[in-house]
C-alpha cells in the first residue's frame, strides 16, 4: 500500500432514543506500517486531526479537535476512554462488540461495532467501517 491512500469511512451512531444518526465521508490520508503496526493519518476537516492505529487485533482511535478522545476497540476487555470538550470531560466504557479486520497489499477494511456506557448507562450504539486504499 502506498504512502497516500484514499480512506472512506461510514458511521452509524444510535443513542439511547434510538435516534440514529449515518455519516459517509472519503478523506486523503497518510499511511504507514512499523514493528507490525499500521498507521493511518487524516483530516475529517480543517481542525479535526484523526489517527488509526492498529496494533494485532487491538484498534485505537484518537481524534482531537473540539470534541477530543481515544478510544481503544478490543474484543477480549472492555476499555477506558476520557471524552474531552473545551468546557468539559467525562469518563466512557467503550464495549467492543465486533471487529473484523483484513489485510492484503492493496487496501485494509475494518468493521468495528461497538457500545460506549457513561455511568454504567448506555450512551451510544455504533458501527464504524473503514476503508483504505
Amino acid at each position: 500500500m502506498n504512502e497516500q491512500v484514499t480512506i472512506n469511512i461510514h458511521t452509524r451512531l444510535k443513542d439511547t432514543t434510538n435516534t440514529i444518526e449515518e455519516r459517509t465521508s472519503t478523506h486523503i490520508g497518510k499511511y504507514f506500517a512499523k514493528d507490525n503496526c499500521h498507521y493511518f493519518f487524516y483530516e475529517e476537516t480543517d481542525t479535526t486531526k484523526t489517527r488509526l492505529t492498529i496494533k494485532g487485533d487491538i484498534v485505537e482511535i484518537k481524534r482531537d479537535d473540539i470534541l477530543s478522545y481515544t478510544l481503544e476497540f478490543d474484543l477480549k476487555n472492555k476499555t477506558n476512554s476520557f471524552i474531552k470538550t473545551n468546557t468539559m470531560g467525562f469518563d466512557i466504557v467503550v464495549d467492543t462488540k465486533k471487529l473484523d479486520l483484513n489485510i492484503d497489499d492493496n487496501e485494509i477494511k475494518l468493521s468495528l461495532e461497538y457500545e460506549l456506557y457513561t455511568d454504567n448507562t448506555l450512551y451510544l450504539s455504533c458501527y464504524y467501517s473503514f476503508l483504505a486504499r
